[in-house]
Order: structure tokens, then sequence, then C-alpha cells
């Protein structure tokens, strides 16, 4: 790839915006996992996690990003595989294909938190997706395209991207969902007081085999509401019309992804 990324482990901070969603197994689409690895789910039903991420500076990388993983379990047991990714941000792009196997593509985003139209209310996220980005590349102005990493399909060609707005109009423009956009809008409703830790795995196909993602997380866990926008011909089509089973966002997280021995993507 053309372009550089930093090394694993990443380390990261900022604001993360999750929610759990059931979907008949029939809605989604044929994405592929690595051998060895089944979907986790009951009566043809699958479960699919959506995150919303600002990755802040004083990370290695600042960038915002909508990541899907399907929940899944292999010979270690339960784990999570992403199957769709969008950043904005060339070197995680690249870093995300090129050493793990996530098939990131590039997007543009609009995000507004805390307040939205001039008035105050629960510490929330008023976003939306705009994919993919416009002819004329990426919004720092590379080019493309990103050849896929092994096992990755390469990312769509570009269509063009409607405006995003200004932040204060975020709100509107995530619920008016179209085939090129996807919104959500989600509040805190419950506060834990102490501050959680979490780990989890991604496994991932890379080239013929397996790429093991191992993530350890810390922060301030808030229960919420998420409703989300999406056309059933565009980006999570497969949620339209659809209320997720529970929401959460953890503030002020920090986040490790990779293994410091940069292991993970098979030999």
């Amino acid at each position: 790839m053309s372009e550089t990324f930093p090394p694993q482990p990443w380390r990261l901070r900022g604001q993360m915006y999750v929610a759990l969603w059931q979907v008949p197994a029939r809605r989604l689409p044929g994405w592929r996992l690595p051998p060895g690895v089944r979907p986790l789910g009951w009566r043809e039903r699958r479960v699919v996690v959506t995150f919303w991420v600002d990755y802040r500076h004083g990370g290695t990388l600042a960038y915002r990003e909508l990541l899907v993983a399907l929940a899944v379990r292999d010979g270690h047991g339960p784990a999570g595989c992403a199957v769709e990714a969008w950043v904005d941000d060339d070197r995680s792009l690249a870093g995300g294909r090129e050493l793990w196997g996530i098939p990131k593509q590039p997007a543009v985003f609009a995000f507004a938190t805390g307040r939205h139209r001039g008035r105050t209310r629960r510490p929330g996220l008023f976003t939306g997706l705009a994919s993919p980005v416009s002819p004329g590349g990426a919004p720092d102005g590379h080019a493309g395209p990103w050849p896929p990493a092994p096992g990755v399909p390469p990312a769509p060609p570009a269509t063009g991207v409607p405006d995003a707005g200004p932040a204060e109009d975020t709100g509107r423009w995530a619920a008016e969902a179209s085939s090129g956009r996807v919104g959500v809008v989600q509040r805190d409703v419950l506060r834990f007081p102490v501050r959680l830790r979490l780990g989890s795995r991604l496994v991932q196909p890379y080239g013929d085999g397996a790429c093991a993602v191992p993530m350890r997380l810390s922060g301030t866990v808030c229960l919420a509401r998420a409703r989300l926008a999406a056309a059933p011909d565009g980006p999570l089509g497969y949620l339209a019309g659809r209320r997720p089973l529970a929401a959460a966002t953890l503030h002020d997280f920090t986040a490790t992804v990779g293994t410091a021995d940069g292991g993970g993507p098979p030999p």
C-alpha cells in the first residue's frame, strides 16, 4: 500500500457508541468468515453490533469510524468478526486492512455531541455517515482507491457524497436516510459510577487463514437509547426499520488494539 500506517498495537482514546442488534440471518449479506468460525445466534437469528467511534487526539491516530461486527464463535470461544467498517483517515484504512484484514472503506462523517439545536440534553451522539467518498478522494485529499489486503474485497468505487452540513443540523441529517447515508441518534440514560475494564477480540479472514485481533478497553459506561436511520438499499440496510436490543456509550475510553509483537495474521 502507498499509505503508511503505525505499527501495532494501536493505543486509542475517545468516545464510543455501541448498539446490539438481533437480525434474521436471511436479511444479512453473505459475509465471509474465517475458517472454523461460525455465527452466534438462535432460531435463524444473528447478533450484530454497531460501533460509532470518535477516536480523539492523544492516541495513535485520531479519526472517526463506523464498524459493524458479527458475533461469532471459534475454537477459543465467543468473538467478533468485523464485517463492515468505514473511516475518514487514510492511515487507519490502510492499517486496518493490512495489519488485521478489517475491510475498512473511506467515508465522510458528521458528529455532534452533547447539544443539539441550541438545547442542552443528556449527553449523546447525533451523527451521520456518507459513504463512499467523493471522486476527489478522502477528506484530506487522498485520491485512492486503496488496494485490498489479503482476503479483503476492494472498496467500491466512489459515487459522490451529500453535504453533511453544520454540526447543529446533524440530528436532522442523520434522520434523513438515503442510499448513501446512515445516521444514529443516541442518548445516555443511566451512568455507572465506576470505570470499567473490558477485553475482547476480533477474528478476521486473512488470506486463506484467520487473524486474531486482541482488544482491551477501559472507560465509563452509560446505558443508552439509540435510533438508527438507514435506507434498505444503503449502508446498514439490513438494520433499516429495526430497533436495537440494547445500547451503551463508553465515555473517555482508552483502548489497545493488536499485539506488541506484531503477531496476528497467519504466515
